[in-house]
């Protein structure tokens, strides 16, 4: 598909044939998992920092000196056995406990026989104890209960599971990503890179054919790629093959699921890696376009939350995706809804009117995205811009 970072040897290389081949339901939701892989990158700095602060609980970080030691700071105790493991890993310590586990057998388990909740380190360990194996059933927590308190005294709490997601662990992509890599960049390709990939190759598909013709009319019904990626594909021979359905499992137990493309395409956005967020903003606003049906929906998937929180200065592909999409949502209900668009100012009729101010809005309205991305990520306290 010529999506490699080696555009020197792989830059003009891009066979139609190859890409007509991934033209199907299971790829697109391998595709889709590459892509979700990149949020198992290296922890970022400040979760780093959050980990280490955690792990110095109790050490007193500024003295008046009386206990320093000769390099000039008070010498703290070390364990002087080599063999001796941190209490934490480093890797996830700031991260919530989130799988629970139950022997192989019967779905749901009882409640007696489930323990948890694990981060992906423990569950490291459990496997490599021969405590956990690719039939071990395992679920996660619900969202509401990630931070629920640690001071908690009994057993699991069944509530905090949700029951009807109990499967085996082969099944579970994710686990079997993080159960078999180290999460960092040590190997050929590191998460961001293995997403980043995912992405192109994704694009590549989309570009594969063509949206309007060339008067510029749009194409009816949308690309095959786009209704994949967007959850529209109806016809079970577009979806996975003849009598398949979008959302199966495969002979090598993953899932094949469409529904849920758009939504893994959107959370990119939260990726540590530049690269793989201008790829994705690129790939989202390819799919919004010509595409009314999934574009009137699209803030469902979080996307524009996500755009709005990011940090970084490449804010420019981020940018044209908000301005080609964020006036096209259809979230209005009651009188707003029945009234004329015109008849309604700019935070009545944005996706964004609760998020940035009026001003802001006026200005990705009025002067497009390259100023709207100047002040975005400047420092600007003008009245205009307020």
């Amino acid at each position: 598909l010529g999506v490699s970072d080696d555009l020197d040897k792989y830059g003009k290389i891009n066979i139609p044939g190859n890409a007509e081949q991934l033209l199907n339901a299971e790829s697109i939701s391998q595709l889709c998992q590459f892509v979700a892989w990149g949020h198992t990158n290296s922890v970022q700095v400040g979760n780093l920092l959050t980990s280490i602060v955690g792990d110095m609980k109790g050490v007193t970080m500024i003295t008046d000196g009386t206990d320093a030691g000769p390099g000039g700071r008070e010498d703290i105790p070390s364990s002087t056995d080599p063999n001796s493991k941190p209490k934490k890993s480093l890797i996830d310590a700031s991260c919530p406990a989130v799988w629970y586990l139950a022997p192989a057998g019967k779905i749901p388990p009882s409640p007696q026989m489930v323990r948890g909740p694990f981060r992906i380190s423990e569950l490291v360990a459990l496997m490599e104890e021969g405590e956990v194996h690719p039939h071990s059933l395992v679920s996660a927590a619900h969202v509401e209960d990630y931070a629920h308190d640690d001071d908690e005294s009994g057993g699991v709490k069944e509530g905090h599971i949700d029951t009807g997601k109990w499967r085996m662990l082969e099944e579970i992509w994710q686990l079997r990503w993080q159960l078999c890599t180290d999460g960092n960049s040590s190997g050929v390709y590191g998460p961001s890179d293995v997403a980043l990939m995912a992405l192109r190759s994704l694009s590549r598909l989309v570009d594969l054919h063509k949206s309007v013709d060339t008067r510029g009319t749009p194409y009816f019904p949308i690309p095959i790629a786009k209704r994949l990626l967007c959850g529209l594909a109806k016809d079970p021979s577009i979806a996975g093959g003849t009598g398949a359905t979008e959302s199966s499992i495969n002979n090598a137990g993953m899932v094949t699921d469409t529904h849920g493309s758009l939504s893994v395409l959107s959370q990119a956005l939260l990726c540590n890696d530049p690269r793989v967020i201008e790829s994705a903003a690129i790939l989202l606003r390819s799919l919004m376009a010509h595409n009314d049906v999934a574009c009137s929906k699209f803030y469902l998937t979080g996307a524009f939350f996500f755009a709005c929180g990011y940090t970084g200065s490449n804010f420019l592909d981020l940018a044209s995706l908000i301005h080609d999409t964020h006036l096209k949502q259809h979230f209005r209900s009651g009188f707003a809804a029945a009234a004329d668009e015109s008849d309604l100012p700019i935070k009545d009729r944005s996706i964004l009117g609760n998020m940035l101010p009026r001003g802001v809005l006026l200005m990705l309205d009025n002067y497009g995205v390259e100023r709207f991305t100047e002040v975005f990520v400047g420092n600007f306290d003008t009245p205009e811009v307020i």
